[in-house]
């Protein structure tokens, strides 16, 4: 596997645009609408969504009527972000492909500015931090989305790897993830940036997909870190595992839909 943790690069991310956008994105929009309902937005209000990925927020907000700049650093969440734009003849939101750990806007640019599930990828948090409440305006709001808790889908997939394949280290969150899974962490790392007021809100949503085996089927191109450790194991060894994961799925949900819930922080902030 590689050295270079690939969920923070732009390459890492490129290939799991399809699955993201079909399979994950219906889960996270449903977190997307709480964090917009909280910052209580207003038509035509400036607003800046970061790491966008293939544009949960971005879609909804500008269809609420705000005017929304979109950014991520993979092309391809980009491209795909702008034909879905396209698709919904939304046009009043423009998308950008940028680094959110250095946004290439000025000072007090944006009414309200948001990152969901995001931020905890950026190597550097604090500059992620201070680059949204440099580019926020006076009295403006931020929204931050993060786990709150671990990913029973994640762990099902260690599982099945430690049993098929025990010589193959299993994907692990990164330590962002994990680490602003504890709320005072994420209300400390906000603090320091500069965010005021800040109101942490932890939400459950229930994840329902088809069958254990749509979920196999979808499972390895979840994330890039996912990615790296199938393209590092050869036919066979992946079909043990799929065997494995589809089993122990089916034996705690049964061969008809899976409903995963999952915790957020869903953290409100401001300038």
């Amino acid at each position: 596997m590689t050295e270079q943790n690939p969920e923070e690069t732009p390459k890492g991310w490129d290939p799991v645009v399809d699955t993201y956008e079909t399979a994950f994105q219906p889960f996270t929009a449903q977190y997307v609408d709480e964090v917009l309902r909280l910052a209580d937005l207003k038509p035509s209000q400036e607003v800046l969504d970061i790491a966008a990925g293939t544009g949960a927020l971005t879609l909804a907000a500008a269809k609420a009527g705000t005017n929304v700049t979109a950014i991520d650093f993979s092309p391809k969440m980009i491209d795909r972000l702008r034909v879905r734009l396209a698709e919904e003849n939304l046009n009043n939101a423009s998308v950008h492909v940028m680094d959110g750990q250095a946004l290439g806007f000025p000072g007090e640019s944006f009414d309200a500015v948001f990152s969901a599930f995001g931020v905890f990828f950026f190597p550097d948090r604090h500059k992620g931090f201070t680059e949204m409440h440099r580019v926020l305006r006076r009295n403006g709001c931020a929204g931050v989305i993060v786990w709150a808790s671990p990913f029973r889908l994640t762990q099902f997939l260690r599982e099945a790897m430690e049993e098929a394949v025990p010589e193959i280290p299993p994907p692990r969150p990164m330590a962002g993830v994990v680490e602003l899974q504890d709320a005072d962490k994420l209300l400390s790392e906000m603090s320091a940036a500069g965010f005021r007021d800040i109101d942490i809100h932890t939400v459950s949503r229930v994840w329902t997909t088809p069958s254990p085996i749509w979920l196999w089927e979808h499972a390895p191109g979840f994330t890039p870190r996912i990615v790296d450790v199938f393209d590092h194991i050869d036919a066979e060894q992946k079909n043990a595992v799929g065997a494995a994961f589809v089993r122990n799925l089916t034996d705690e949900f049964g061969e008809g839909p899976v409903h995963i819930e999952r915790q957020a922080h869903i953290a409100i902030g401001w300038r």
